[in-house]
């Protein structure tokens, strides 16, 4: 296949590396990874670079320099920059006259919408982040036309290797105690490996598309979170979670564990040092540290964020070349082994006295 030249924004990210390894896998050349540090996953990849800060025009015109196609995954926490970020990227990419986008939002344009979400479903964001997502779309959707084809992808929950927000967090709670299976969480989980997604993202950079479509991209499997959290718990070798049986968790609830938690954080060691040499005292103490430690079931929304009926549709997606292969059990398998030589590395590096990684190099969001 005759790959046109791409540039990947957000090259060291969690979606934007994998679709860097994707188009390395696929056999494609001439892709240039945008980025604005190194990389220790990048280091791997015979890949150019190209700095690419998305609210710097200078930068953003260097890096489409002979870009046929731009896959787009930078994202930038910064209020509004994101959104600011997409306005001068579709600026430069005018000037450039490139010919097609490939645009990375999210489902959380349709904020807590439920039941059966398709592209037709109405947009409704519930938080700054659908909010800007929603405004890049409006952004990508005025800049289309016959000059310019525009794809924006809609992922669900992306998890997998690298992955934070719906993936380390979530091992980082089991492993720290602070996750377990919870009443609120029998909601469907939207998950998609975050492969799946890259794989899908690349082959809208070369296919016939119309000049605007928007995509939802979901993978085959949906378990409920309390599954998908005991599955984690298992492949790590921690064996099946337990079962959270507080049932209550009503905002009053929240607040006084949240009051107590405070109370152990700035008197924690005066009480302790009360309830030193007293077995009764000792064992009460730490009953209570146990029972207001805080876990992911006490996270505000959570009820909606876990236990929402909704399925995201995949229909249209399928039928433009979205192949969701990757199994949960899969999925989960690369990323505890991924977490695990993680983990390794940190230890050589530590022992070695070398400076630790920054976190961001390694799982970025």
């Amino acid at each position: 296949m005759n790959w046109p030249r791409i540039l990947v924004t957000g090259g060291t990210g969690f979606i934007g590396g994998a679709v860097v390894e994707a188009l390395h896998n696929a056999g494609a050349d001439g892709v240039v990874a945008g980025v604005r540090h190194g990389s220790p996953r990048l280091d791997q990849l015979p890949v150019k670079r190209a700095n690419c800060d998305v609210l710097k025009q200078d930068s953003i015109e260097s890096a489409l320099d002979g870009i046929d196609v731009v896959i787009h995954c930078a994202r930038d926490p910064a209020k509004g920059a994101t959104v600011e970020g997409t306005r001068r990227l579709l600026d430069a990419i005018r000037v450039r006259r490139i010919k097609r986008l490939v645009h990375m939002s999210s489902i959380a344009v349709y904020g807590d919408a439920d039941g059966v979400i398709t592209e037709d479903t109405p947009p409704s964001p519930a938080d700054e982040y659908g909010a800007d997502k929603l405004a890049e779309e409006r952004l990508c959707q005025a800049a289309s036309g016959p000059g310019l084809t525009v794809a924006v992808i809609r992922p669900s929950l992306v998890y997998g290797p690298c992955g934070y927000v719906w993936t380390t967090r979530f091992i980082e709670g089991i492993l720290e105690g602070q996750l377990n299976r919870f009443p609120e969480a029998q909601g469907p989980a939207n998950l998609i490996y975050v492969g799946d997604l890259a794989r899908f993202a690349i082959g809208l950079a070369v296919q016939p598309l119309p000049e605007y479509s928007v995509f939802n991209a979901n993978g085959a499997e949906i378990p409920t979170f309390n599954s998908y959290f005991d599955s984690l718990s298992r492949a790590l070798g921690h064996g099946p979670l337990p079962l959270n049986e507080r049932q209550l968790r009503s905002s009053l609830r929240r607040q006084v564990r949240r009051a107590a938690r405070l109370v152990l954080r700035t008197q924690g060691s005066t009480l302790r040092q009360i309830a030193s040499g007293k077995p009764s005292l000792e064992a009460k103490l730490s009953d209570v540290e146990r029972s207001v430690r805080f876990d992911i079931g006490d996270e505000r929304g959570a009820r909606a964020r876990y236990g929402r009926e909704v399925v995201y549709s995949n229909d249209r997606a399928r039928q433009f070349g979205l192949n969701p292969a990757t199994s949960l059990r899969e999925g989960i398998d690369a990323t505890v082994d991924w977490v695990k030589s993680t983990a390794a590395e940190r230890d050589r590096d530590r022992s070695s006295n070398r400076p630790p990684r920054r976190r961001g190099a390694l799982v970025n969001q």
